[in-house]
């Protein structure tokens, strides 16, 4: 009895690694989508809303209290948002490229859009570490660390 237990705990949480893989996986793609239409839609405005976020990301960690372990945790987060951004302008890259029949002058369309995506990701979180390390007192060496 104690044994088929065992196994009804491993299935339970085979189940709910996989909904929370789905779910994921769904707000991923989401992600993705929402990224396309914001480079290919005529009107920039969704851009700039997108852009805007990371303005609210700055915010957020203005002037709180951080030590060493959470300047770590913040710069993990970074770099997982980095990569994410990557893989979906990559995604949507390969996209728009392959509707287009790998047109080059396509690509000098999409470019644009993708530097002030990547360029504002990359200053605003140069801003937000220059804030963290200043105002707590945090050694720009201990970046070294990591």
């Amino acid at each position: 009895k104690r044994k088929k237990r065992e196994h009804l705990g491993v299935l339970w949480h085979w189940v709910l690694a996989c909904i929370y893989t789905i779910i994921h996986s769904m707000c991923f793609l989401i992600q993705a989508i929402c990224l396309s239409v914001a480079i290919n839609s005529h009107n920039k405005s969704l851009l700039v809303v997108m852009t805007s976020n990371q303005y609210m990301e700055l915010k957020s960690y203005l002037f709180k209290k951080f030590d060493y372990i959470n300047n770590f945790q913040i710069v993990a987060r970074d770099i997982r948002e980095r990569f994410s951004y990557t893989v979906v302008l990559v995604m949507v890259f390969i996209r728009n490229m392959s509707q287009l029949e790998w047109d080059t002058a396509h690509m000098w369309d999409i470019l644009p859009d993708v530097a002030v995506i990547v360029s504002s990701e990359i200053f605003i979180d140069w801003i937000k570490h220059a804030f963290v390390t200043k105002f707590n007192g945090i050694p720009v060496e201990t970046y070294n660390d990591y």
